[in-house]
């Protein structure tokens, strides 16, 4: 009886190690429209990934994500290819959040679906991400820098509000766009720059909320594979999707500096001149100014 107690006592230890190690499961419903997507948490990485075909469901407080218990731990987020739609609140309230890689196939970041985010400094915005929901990254209160690729085609309000620590917008559209509603409130427009592609600064000095930047610069800007590159100023900005190794070179291809850029937005600053700027195995010329 002893033995068979012990046993029994074993066992359980047993799962409950398993069960401290990773938790997963397929969404209920799949996010509805033949979705099949699959979370799966691992404890020991404090990594959220989400792998499949489809959208992330919405969510709320009434409904929250199968993950939500782990929202103060998740350091972490990973949205696999073949994710189409990141739903409603899906990541609300992950305050311990830094990282987070999201899928060159997503196309729409719904409503809340990052805010409250507080830990969170940066992050690369996929190139072809065609909506941003209402207070999709409301109250990211770490959060620096963004970079908006030329495919967004509408922000919801409220969008980037609170972002208190924001020092650096990037934008790629050559006609600024038409926003009828704030999206940055609660921002120290002051002490943000807003960097424009070249000849365009009329146009966004005029423009509904874009105007309210008192610092917009214009860049030279390049995409390389779905990455942006922006220079000004004697800096370089990245914007990536995911880490890469950066070579720099002079014309005569004499290697300047190396660096291991992280996903989402960096910086690096260059002599003026133009330069070869290498990210894996793709290189362009970019001319950096004074």
């Amino acid at each position: 009886m002893r033995t068979l107690i012990v046993s029994i006592i074993a066992l359980v230890a047993m799962c409950g190690s398993d069960a401290l190690k990773a938790q997963y499961g397929p969404l209920p419903g799949g996010g509805g429209g033949g979705s099949s997507i699959k979370w799966r948490y691992e404890t020991a990485t404090r990594t959220l990934t989400l792998t499949g075909y489809g959208r992330i469901p919405d969510y709320s407080t009434a409904h929250p994500a199968p993950w939500a218990v782990r929202q103060r731990e998740i350091e972490k987020i990973e949205i696999g290819s073949g994710v189409t739609i990141v739903g409603d609140y899906a990541f609300a309230g992950c305050t311990a959040l830094t990282s987070v890689k999201i899928s060159e196939s997503v196309t729409e970041i719904k409503d809340g679906a990052f805010s409250g985010c507080t830990a969170l400094s940066s992050f690369a915005l996929p190139a072809n991400l065609r909506r941003i929901g209402r207070d999709a990254f409301a109250h990211c209160s770490a959060l620096t820098a963004v970079s908006l690729p030329e495919s967004v085609t509408e922000i919801g309000r409220g969008a980037f509000s609170s972002c208190t620590a924001l020092r650096s917008v990037t934008v790629a559209w050559p006609v600024p766009l038409a926003l009828s509603q704030p999206i940055f409130q609660s921002v120290p427009f002051a002490n943000v720059r807003l960097n424009v592609p070249r000849g365009t600064s009329a146009a966004y000095r005029t423009a509904p909320v874009w105007s309210e930047f008192q610092q917009i610069y214009a860049v030279a800007n390049m995409e390389i594979a779905g990455r942006q590159i922006y220079a000004a100023d004697g800096v370089l900005y990245l914007s990536l999707s995911q880490p890469a190794l950066v070579r720099v070179y002079d014309l005569s291809g004499r290697l300047l500096l190396t660096h291991d850029a992280p996903s989402g937005s960096s910086t690096l600053r260059l002599m003026p001149g133009y330069h070869v700027v290498q990210v894996g195995d793709s290189a362009e010329k970019v001319w950096v100014g004074n």
